[in-house]
């Protein structure tokens, strides 16, 4: 297994609530510099959705037959 040499500065998901609490439990700090930003995009019209991954992951999906 490779592990990130260092955190992801902003993280960027749809709306689901469950991500909330994920991103906090494993990229909670109590100092302001290390806190990662988690950035929602609800809406489909805007500059910045998570559609393009959304579909890589469906076209995976589609060709392991799940």
């Amino acid at each position: 297994m490779r592990l990130a040499k260092e955190r992801p500065k902003v993280i960027v998901t749809d709306g689901l609530p469950a991500y909330e609490e994920a991103i906090k439990k494993l990229f909670w700090s109590r100092y302001k510099e290390k806190r990662v930003v988690h950035e929602k995009h609800v809406r489909l019209d805007e500059d910045l959705t998570t559609n393009l991954i959304e579909r890589l992951q469906g076209a995976v999906r589609e060709g392991e037959g799940a």
